[in-house]
């Protein structure tokens, strides 16, 4: 199922010499499951177009469609009610509440939605332990190791079951294993989960873990890469 289409997207701030074409007519598109990865040197467009994925940004000009809704054109108020019911972000830094334990900075942002308290705490106890972390739900952020703050944030992203993930440079404030472990975390969300999982990176020693691979410059996409994480096909 292709959960994210997008057509000939521009975003241009300013105008005539002065402006700057942030993102340049890009097309692609995502299914359920796969994990996308978006590559480029810093201020090539990636986190930009990010943005946009995630109805933060609106676009210039283009079409930009979440599991078939078309975005583009939508009043700026329905952007937060698109983007509750389809995206998690996960961010380089994790942002958690350092007063909170790891269970209630999962458990808050469901309580924030509506969630029963007894419900809420039910379900950030399965996220916790579907990331691998159901024995650190009582301990505070600083009790935690980065990968395992991360994973806190990855659960926390899943609040609200949404079926796509934005990651932008998840892992750059973290060690190689630390990062090595948060990337097969999301690339089990996305393979045995279902979800949709877009990273935004420039260290290409996680290249491995994509599904396929998307190089910017310039805010052009100017290349495709099949990744190593896609299973091979089965012979006809």
């Amino acid at each position: 199922m292709t959960m994210i289409e997008v057509s000939h997207l521009t975003k241009t701030y300013g105008q005539g010499s002065l402006a700057v074409h942030a993102v340049q007519d890009v097309t692609f598109a995502v299914q359920a499951g796969e994990v996308l990865l978006l590559e480029g040197p810093s201020g090539s467009g990636k986190t930009t177009l990010l943005s946009i994925l995630g109805c933060v940004l609106s676009p210039t000009s283009g079409s930009v469609k979440l599991v078939g809704q078309e975005l583009t054109g939508l009043a700026e108020r329905h952007l937060p009610q698109m983007r509750r019911k389809y995206i998690g972000f996960i961010f380089q830094s994790h942002n958690l509440l350092g007063a909170l334990s790891a269970w209630d900075n999962v458990r808050l942002p469901l309580i924030l939605r509506g969630t029963p308290k007894a419900e809420a705490g039910a379900q950030a106890e399965a996220l916790l332990i579907q990331v691998g972390l159901g024995e650190k739900a009582r301990r505070l952020p600083e009790e935690l190791s980065g990968g395992q703050k991360q994973r806190v944030a990855i659960a926390r992203a899943l609040a609200g079951r949404p079926p796509i993930l934005l990651c932008d440079e998840p892992t750059a404030a973290l060690d190689a294993q630390n990062g090595q472990a948060v990337l097969e975390t999301l690339t089990e969300l996305a393979h045995a989960g279902g979800h949709t999982v877009i990273v935004v990176t420039h260290d290409n020693r996680i290249f491995k873990y994509g599904d396929r691979i998307l190089h910017m410059e310039d805010g052009r996409l100017v290349k495709e890469e099949i990744g190593q994480a896609r299973p091979p096909r089965s012979p006809a």
